[in-house]
């Protein structure tokens, strides 16, 4: 292993010791708003990924100078998914809506549907 791809291992591990540190509720509620004695927190649906690799060429393990390389990468994405409203008349939860997911699966709905009509009429036409 050349001192490239050390490199490369013990920072990707690095990355991965810290993810835990990460996936704390903080990740996931928003600072809560005060206004007089209502407290207002917004919620998300938090996701993350990382990814490292590194490698060499397979040459002689004595060869310190042979080929190898690394990389790594990652993503993440947050979704707002509700605002938490606490008064001194309760705690209430709203959810709110992504309407673009709700879009998509009305459109995959209506895609599924119309090839199970043209295939029943398909089959009703040939007998």
């Amino acid at each position: 292993m050349t001192a490239d791809s050390r490199v490369v291992r013990d920072e990707g591990m690095d990355e991965l010791a810290a993810i835990s540190g990460q996936a704390t509720a903080a990740a996931c509620f928003g600072e809560p708003s005060v206004m007089g004695d209502h407290v207002v927190i917004p919620a998300a649906e938090v996701t993350y990924g990382y990814g490292f690799g590194y490698g060499h060429d397979g040459g002689p393990a004595e060869d310190e100078a042979r080929a190898g390389g690394g990389g790594g990468g990652g993503g993440s994405r947050v979704r707002a998914v509700a605002v938490i409203h606490a008064s001194p008349d309760g705690v209430e939860v709203h959810a709110i809506r992504d309407e673009t997911a709700m879009t998509i699966a009305g459109l995959a709905f209506a895609a599924a549907a119309a090839v199970i009509v043209a295939r029943t009429l398909r089959k009703l036409i040939r007998g």
